[in-house]
């Protein structure tokens, strides 16, 4: 953590080595801090977990993901981004798994929102997703990064919606190149990062985003 103002960080996770233990983490692919709580979520991208860190304790509590890499309805396979909402129910670009995993709180296992019906560019399936963002609306949009498109799943949708120009859906293959990440403004504006097109882009969100 960098105060603002520092010259220097203080590590407030991890700084173990590489490893399994509740102190360590196997490779930081993800970050989320609840902006309520001040709580510090991590996704141990190798050891397909995510941990809350608990400062005191100075270790991580598992939250989602058992450790072991896998498809079931308990396991993660390399996740990535992560979203969490007040309640603290976390929302999981489950990479190799092509799916997003929405975990409640003190849940013992996942429900799959987005994708889970194998690695694809169907309007239900996903391919690689590295970062998943959810607003006030339950919306969900997903950084499809092997498809080169963003996608928007609207609560309890079975389908996805592909955002090409950020005012109008299209479909097949969008205009990005590897979208890696995605984040929103207090606004409700949509960032995109992608690597190969070396640039952020901003899109104001389409009007029926804006509704309940």
């Amino acid at each position: 953590m960098w105060a603002k103002g520092a010259t220097s960080g203080v590590t407030v996770a991890g700084g173990n080595g590489k490893g399994t233990a509740l102190n360590q983490i196997g490779a930081c692919q993800g970050l989320f801090v609840h902006e309520e709580t001040n709580a510090l979520f991590i996704s141990d991208f190798y050891n397909d977990r995510i941990v809350k860190w608990i400062p005191e304790k100075g270790e991580g509590m598992i939250v989602a993901g058992t450790g072991s890499g896998g498809p079931k309805a308990d396991q993660l396979s390399g996740p990535r981004g992560i979203f969490i909402d007040k309640c603290e129910t976390i929302y999981i670009a489950d990479l190799w798994n092509n799916r997003i995993q929405k975990w409640e709180k003190n849940a013992t296992q996942g429900i799959t929102v987005a994708g889970g019906n194998g690695k694809g560019v169907a309007d239900n399936q996903l391919n690689s997703p590295w970062d998943v963002e959810v607003d006030r609306y339950g919306n969900i949009y997903v950084a499809d990064t092997d498809n080169s498109r963003i996608v928007k799943w609207g609560p309890n949708s079975t389908v996805g919606v592909q955002l090409a120009t950020g005012n109008a859906p299209t479909t097949g293959r969008g205009p990005f190149s590897d979208v890696y990440s995605i984040g929103f403004d207090k606004e409700g504006n949509l960032f995109t990062s992608e690597k190969r097109n070396n640039r952020i882009q901003q899109f104001n969100i389409m009007p029926e985003t804006n509704t309940c």
